[in-house]
């Protein structure tokens, strides 16, 4: 297994908890439990990939993050989602 397919594998984990959880946050200790080593590193990644990833807080501590507005990726400005340019 190459270390992309890797990533693309905690990313596909991480993408279905948070797809399951709905609206509810999820922590990064259930990630961890889940077998995500770095849960935040694969946040991050998924925020580059242009999926909207909310942090919920309360009382100023990080509960978990959820899914943003769509459960996909963004288009990335300027490219034509259909043609890929």
């Amino acid at each position: 297994m190459t270390a992309r397919d890797l990533a693309n594998r905690r990313q596909d984990i991480v993408i279905r908890a948070l797809r399951d959880a709905g609206d509810r946050p999820v922590s990064l200790a259930e990630l961890r439990e889940r077998g995500i080593a770095n849960p935040a590193a694969v946040i991050y990644e998924l925020e580059l990939a242009g999926y909207e990833i909310d942090r919920v807080h309360r009382h100023g501590r990080l509960l978990g993050v959820r899914l943003g507005g769509s459960t996909g990726p963004r288009p990335e400005p300027g490219r034509s989602r259909r043609f890929g340019r």
